[in-house]
């Protein structure tokens, strides 16, 4: 059984910026970029560029677990996990789930799988630009599981994650004794 995200979740799109993002030299006003979103939660804006809140409407601001996907070139997915008034960048869909039926973590896990890249792939602007548009993006079908499978799958994938970090500084920490080995021998 499936079910459609625009049955699921309240869509709406990143702020648009008319200019490019600029740090203001007072900001208080985190901005979520494309840059800031690579694990399943975004649970810091601490690497953020912050502007000034002065214009910008609450409305905009992201609430916690908001689901936030990019809308173009590569579809990435994160959930929103900070309590600070923080908005996402006009790079971003965010999908603020309607009930508990679904967890974000799940969704955004999901989108991020090849299943959900070959869903979102499919709803694409025909024109060959890599880019979805809203409409398209309801559309897009979830497998409408239990939340305890759902919450299986996530932890399932942040294990997965985990080893990937694991694996990655064990690899770095090998080119760095290798690199010592060098050195010292050619210092002899």
């Amino acid at each position: 059984f499936k079910v459609k995200i625009g049955e699921i979740a309240e869509i709406r799109t990143g702020y648009s910026f008319r200019e490019a993002i600029v740090a203001s030299e007072n900001g208080d006003l985190p901005v979520m970029q494309f840059k800031d979103v690579g694990e399943i939660a975004v649970s810091s804006t601490k690497d953020c560029v912050f502007i000034s809140s002065e214009k910008i409407k609450s409305s905009h601001f992201l609430k916690f677990n908001d689901v936030l996907l990019s809308n173009r070139g590569n579809y990435k997915s994160s959930v929103f996990k900070c309590h600070e008034n923080c908005i996402a960048s006009g790079v971003f869909f965010v999908l603020t789930l309607k009930n508990n039926e679904f967890m974000p973590e799940f969704v955004a896990t999901y989108l991020n799988s090849s299943a959900g890249q070959k869903k979102l792939l499919s709803r694409q602007n025909k024109s060959g630009l890599k880019a979805i548009i809203r409409s398209e993006l309801e559309q897009v079908e979830l497998p409408n599981i239990p939340l305890e499978k759902q919450k299986q799958i996530v932890e399932f994938f942040s294990l997965y994650q985990k080893e990937i970090e694991i694996i990655e500084k064990i690899q770095q920490n090998k080119k760095k004794l290798v690199d010592f080995i060098i050195s010292k021998e050619f210092k002899e």
